[in-house]
C-alpha cells in the first residue's frame, strides 16, 4: 500500500505541475476545477480525473459527480451521496482519495470505508469510477 500512495503522490505532483505551466492566462484562472481521484482496494489501485466547468478529465461519470461537488462547494465531507442506500457490515476496506484543486483552492481529502457500498453510499458519483 505504501508504493500505490508513492505513485499517487507523484502522479498528482505531475499533474498539478503539467496544469500550472499548460494553464493559459485568463480572468477564469482562480476557477481551476480539477481532481486526481484514486480507489484503494486491497491490492487494487483505480484512478482517474475529474475535471469540472468544462466537463473533462477520464472520469466516467464527470457531469454527475460535479454537480455533487458543486452541491457540496467542494467540500468532499458535504457530498449528498446516496441517501437510501444500506449496506452490509462486511469488512473490506477501501480508501478514497483526492487530490488537486476546487475552484483554484487546493484540495486534498484521504477517507477510510469499511466497503466499497459504503464509498458508494457516503460519495456518491465521485467516487464511482
Amino acid at each position: 500500500m505504501r508504493t500505490a500512495r508513492a505513485l499517487f503522490t507523484a502522479t498528482v505532483a505531475a499533474v498539478a505541475a503539467a496544469t500550472v505551466l499548460s494553464a493559459p492566462a485568463s480572468a477564469s484562472e482562480g476557477q481551476d476545477s480539477t481532481l486526481e481521484l484514486m480507489l484503494v482496494h486491497g491490492d487494487q489501485v483505480r484512478r482517474t480525473t475529474l475535471t469540472c466547468q468544462p466537463h473533462g478529465g477520464t472520469h466516467p461519470n464527470g457531469p454527475a459527480a460535479c454537480a455533487d461537488l458543486q452541491q457540496a462547494q467542494g467540500n468532499f465531507a458535504n457530498l449528498p451521496g446516496a441517501k437510501d442506500k444500506s449496506c452490509t457490515m462486511e469488512y473490506n476496506p477501501v480508501d478514497a482519495k483526492a487530490m488537486g484543486t476546487w475552484r483554484g483552492a487546493p484540495v486534498e481529502f484521504n477517507r477510510h470505508f469499511g466497503n466499497p457500498c459504503t464509498v458508494n453510499a457516503a460519495m456518491g458519483p465521485v467516487f464511482r469510477f
